[in-house]
């Protein structure tokens, strides 16, 4: 299902299916075929149209912003989503973070300081790594300055509800911070929610930013477009496969 995110793929993948139909059944719909991958290709790399979604998406949640007073309250606790890491024995643990990951960890770190004392959350395991995800991101907020009492870790989750469930058996239904990548945190409320619980959101790593000088409304092609499609619609898939099984 992922390899069809990518409208880069399913491109190729109208081509050589087309291609196919072409050659051994019919001319008429090899054509279609050919003709809808060039149009999801124009569609997704070309228009502007999956920056304008992704952004849409992504200014969806309301964000506290860090001049919120509850920011200084030491007894809300910050959950910082997993967002994947490397494995490799040659990187110290801030290098093993991947940049959604280090992201993250960034505003996690800034909530923390401004109040003493406060608990950060780390979660997630990694389905392609030896290590967990809680581990090399608290290690590495270690190496930041976080004082080791202060973390704590949500392990052997690897899913967004996962963490969830988790979440709500270890510290029930307190208010916390929660953070993770703008566009991964409508589908995080919605699995939050889903149990009851009462996460304040505290997005970061937006992947559509605006400028006084750039706009990244442009009809240039850009590979980047492709890569912002094959999230969003990670995202919208993984909203409705969690609302259809609640």
């Amino acid at each position: 299902m992922e390899f069809f995110f990518d409208p880069l793929c399913t491109f190729v993948a109208c081509s050589l299916l087309a291609a196919a139909i072409w050659k051994w059944w019919r001319k008429r719909v090899g054509v279609i075929v050919f003709c809808f991958g060039v149009l999801w290709f124009v569609l997704f790399v070309i228009t502007p149209l999956p920056i304008w979604l992704c952004a849409c998406y992504e200014r969806s949640v309301t964000a506290y912003p860090m001049t919120d007073p509850r920011m200084k309250d030491a007894q809300i606790p910050v959950l910082s989503l997993g967002g994947g890491i490397s494995d490799d024995p040659h990187l110290v643990d801030s290098d093993r973070l991947t940049p959604a990951s280090r992201a993250r960890l960034i505003r996690s770190v800034s909530i923390y300081r401004l109040a003493p004392g406060r608990k950060i959350i780390f979660s997630g395991s990694s389905t392609f790594a030896a290590l967990d995800n809680a581990d090399v991101t608290a290690q590495a907020a270690l190496d930041v300055g976080v004082d080791p009492a202060d973390t704590l870790k949500l392990k052997h989750c690897y899913t967004t509800r996962e963490e969830a469930r988790e979440f709500a058996k270890r510290f029930g239904k307190r208010p916390f911070f929660l953070v993770t990548d703008a566009i991964h945190m409508p589908r995080a409320l919605q699995s939050f929610r889903a149990l009851g619980l009462k996460p304040m959101p505290v997005p970061c790593n937006y992947l559509v930013q605006f400028g006084q000088k750039s706009n990244p409304y442009h009809w240039k092609p850009d590979f980047a477009k492709a890569m912002v499609t094959k999230r969003l619609f990670h995202e919208y898939a993984g909203t409705l496969y969690y609302k259809w099984r609640q």
